[in-house]
């Protein structure tokens, strides 16, 4: 039987938090996590509230016109939009109230030869697809990765990004063992813990290391390292340094 998202996330020690006001981690451009075609992208996300409005992005990779993967939370009408720019899946409103108060994961895969993109929430719990024109590639940039784009408020545990399309049971794998993930695809691969947010360039500016192999760290900009306890004790105090201007 599958796990439940609760069990799931019991495993987590700790989490990426990001507090709505002015926290992001921003990734510089790679070619190696540039996926303009079949790809996957998972995170796993705690929301304790909403804000009032806006559409503040969980992660946006590349920006506009030329944005590849989004999954975005639209506060306005309590909904998610994913997508690549221009083609977009909107799930119906007041869907966003069901992922409020509770760990779960969002996975948008993008099948570009068959042209179908989905939203897949924790074990195909609920999932929206759309269609695009088979064949057709997100825009092309030399734009990084923002996590957080525009700050919403959440708790970020693991992200990974794939270069292919992983399979129902990929995705069910993943979601049952997110420590130990399918590698085969996998470019890029952020997972909370003490080991993985360390200042390596002793800049002053921690940053989340990439555990996929191919070096696509990401710089913290304000956002902490917690542990997943009541108290939410803090682990790790980043740089309140902000990063250029999106």
């Amino acid at each position: 039987m599958p796990l439940s998202a609760r069990r799931v996330h019991k495993q987590f020690k700790h989490a990426m938090y990001f507090d709505g006001v002015d926290d992001c981690v921003e990734v510089p451009y790679s070619p190696s996590y540039k996926v303009l075609g079949s790809g996957t992208w998972m995170v796993w996300v705690y929301l304790p509230s909403l804000k009032t409005g806006g559409g503040p992005g969980v992660f946006r990779d590349a920006l506009y016109p030329y944005r590849r993967a989004e999954i975005t939370l639209d506060y306005t009408y309590r909904r998610f939009i994913a997508g690549f720019e221009g083609v977009w899946i909107i799930t119906p409103p007041d869907s966003l109230n069901n992922y409020v108060g509770r760990w779960f994961v969002a996975t948008y895969r993008r099948i570009t030869e068959s042209g179908v993109h989905s939203l897949i929430m924790n074990n195909f719990e609920a999932s929206w697809s759309a269609t695009f024109p088979a064949g057709t590639l997100a825009p092309d940039s030399t734009y990084g990765l923002t996590i957080a784009y525009n700050y919403p408020l959440m708790y970020m545990s693991t992200m990974m990004i794939y270069s292919r399309a992983l399979s129902d049971s990929e995705i069910l794998w993943n979601y049952q063992y997110p420590d130990n993930p399918v590698k085969n695809g996998l470019v890029l691969w952020f997972k909370a813990d003490p080991q993985c947010v360390k200042d390596i360039d002793n800049d002053g500016v921690p940053e989340w290391l990439d555990l996929s192999g191919f070096g696509n760290h990401g710089k913290v900009y304000g956002a902490q390292l917690v542990q997943l306890t009541k108290s939410r004790a803090r682990v790790l105090q980043p740089s309140r340094v902000l990063p250029y201007a999106r």
